[in-house]
């Protein structure tokens, strides 16, 4: 994302153009265990919202959260893909690919092992 260009393009549209992709409200669509796989990857959950008009987990620097949800990692604006060449932002997309894989894996993993464990806590054994 640096090499191409794109974290360049999304800090000045943050900073100079008062940004649009981390909205408010964009937070709601984390559930627990995504929250939970970023606590287990060691992100800092902030204590609060840095910017009323802002994504609750929107820093400074960007999205604090290692592991973001598909809206997050999929969603580019047509002014930051117009900055991008195309062979980088086909590169983008493939590693996009990766990375949602990888974190499905590792989402459903933990959804999977606390439910065992909230039954294993209620007596329950399957």
């Amino acid at each position: 994302m640096l090499e191409s260009g794109l974290v360049q393009a999304c800090a000045e549209c943050e900073t100079l153009e008062g940004g649009s992709c981390c909205g408010r409200g964009l937070e709601n669509h984390y559930d627990g265990y995504l929250l939970l796989v970023n606590l287990l990857l060691g992100a800092d959950l902030p204590a609060e919202r840095r910017d009323p008009r802002s994504c609750y987990f929107l820093g400074l620097m960007g999205c604090v959260l290692p592991a973001r949800h598909v809206l997050c990692v999929n969603y580019l604006c047509r002014k930051a893909t117009d900055r991008i060449d195309s062979k980088e932002l086909a590169l983008l997309r493939e590693l996009e690919g990766v990375q949602l894989e990888t974190l499905f894996r590792l989402h459903e993993r933990v959804r999977k092992r606390v439910k065992e464990l909230e039954n294993w806590s209620d007596g329950v054994v399957e």
